[in-house]
């Protein structure tokens, strides 16, 4: 099977003036076509920095928060006198009565504070 591309006449009588301007006006017209690709392909090499640029920055600031959120859940069961997986437990419940983690927490110390308080003398 063959496949016909396209056909070049040239016509080396009386034209070979013609032919070579016309070959010039080919050799302007790559030039051009080359330095748009080149242009084109700079701009998206420039982009896909900046996309991974943004996509480490976004990254960094994930890792940051849930770093700090572990630290924060960590301080505040220690203070609250229990585990970070029992208040991880109590957090999941809190916020699905609309409870923030900072009022679990408020509570947990004041739960905590008078529980010690109100033990009977034989356990102190």
């Amino acid at each position: 099977m063959s496949v016909k591309v396209g056909t070049l006449v040239i016509d080396l009588t009386a034209n070979t003036a013609s032919f070579s301007s016309s070959m010039e006006k080919m050799e302007h017209l790559s030039a051009k076509t080359a330095n748009g690709v080149k242009r084109s392909l700079e701009t998206i090499a420039a982009a896909g920095i900046a996309m991974a640029a943004a996509i480490a920055t976004g990254t960094a600031s994930v890792i940051e928060h849930a770093l700090d959120s572990a630290d924060s859940l960590l301080k505040m069961a220690q203070s609250a006198g229990t585990t970070v997986e029992t208040l991880t437990t109590l957090n999941y419940a809190a916020k699905l009565s609309n409870v923030s983690t900072e009022q679990l927490g408020v509570g947990l110390e004041k739960l905590s504070k008078n529980a010690l308080r109100r033990r009977p003398a034989i356990l102190r």
